[in-house]
């Protein structure tokens, strides 16, 4: 009976994926100087 727990574990998970990727997209662009 964890639901609350593994939906929390993967909030944090795509949270972290989608900044990474967000960081990633920014860095390989060179005009996105922010």
């Amino acid at each position: 009976m964890k639901r609350i727990g593994w939906v929390s574990v993967i909030a944090v998970f795509l949270a972290l994926s989608a900044f990474a990727y967000g960081m990633l997209s920014v860095r390989s662009r060179p005009a996105a100087d922010a």
